[in-house]
């Protein structure tokens, strides 16, 4: 059984949208249904492989779009234990801030740095996954002084708190997944104008970059 209690507020140039649903233990039909149904479709996998066993899952999906701003934030947690999180934001610059960006997000990454196909750009951690999404803005493009156009992109990280996953590949694989997933939603919130590039399954983490 799903409890689910949802707000909607429309604003001036966005929506928010907040969601909390109770997850029945062991019952892997319930995880499809958490954040909205962004994360997971038929492939349960992997969000249950990253949660502890525990009596008490629950989820938590914020959903925020307006022109120029843009924040998604899917948790799931096992007790009062945070067990994965995945985000996205809008933000300006390049890649090079989009790895500044990436390092703030995730200050403690563990393992080695390695690459799957997603994006622009995509690494992978123990624990961590990041994707770096090019957004040019379909109006309202931010500018600067000078009135030319700010460089825009989708970061998007995906962390598993817990040590569920036996298997470090399998782990990232895992976020790599529910990371993808999120950066589609978002790519498609935000109407970018540049063609996605997303694989429809598990993204294969490749060699150490």
């Amino acid at each position: 059984m799903v409890t689910v209690l949802a707000a909607l507020v429309v604003g001036v140039g966005g929506t928010l949208a907040v969601e909390r649903t109770l997850l029945s233990p062991n019952t892997t039909d319930d995880v499809a249904d958490i954040c909205g149904g962004t994360v997971v479709s038929t492939d349960v996998g992997p969000v249950t492989r990253n949660i502890p066993s525990n009596p008490s899952v629950t989820s938590s999906w914020v959903d925020y779009a307006r022109d120029g701003s843009l924040l998604e934030n899917c948790t799931v947690s096992a007790g009062n234990t945070q067990a994965l999180r995945v985000t996205a934001n809008l933000e300006r610059g390049s890649t090079t801030d989009w790895e500044r960006f990436t390092r703030s997000q995730i200050p403690g990454a563990a393992g080695p740095k390695m690459t799957f196909d997603a994006g622009d750009r995509a690494v992978s951690y123990e624990k961590d996954a990041a994707i770096h999404v090019p957004c040019t803005l379909p109006r309202n493009q931010p500018k600067n002084d000078d009135g030319k156009a700010i460089t825009t992109y989708v970061a998007v990280v995906a962390h598993a708190s817990g040590a569920a996953v036996e298997e470090n590949d399998k782990r990232r694989q895992d976020l790599a997944y529910l990371a993808s997933r999120v950066a589609e939603h978002a790519h498609s919130t935000m109407r970018c104008k540049e063609p996605l590039n997303i694989p429809d399954g598990v993204p294969k983490v490749g060699s150490a970059s």
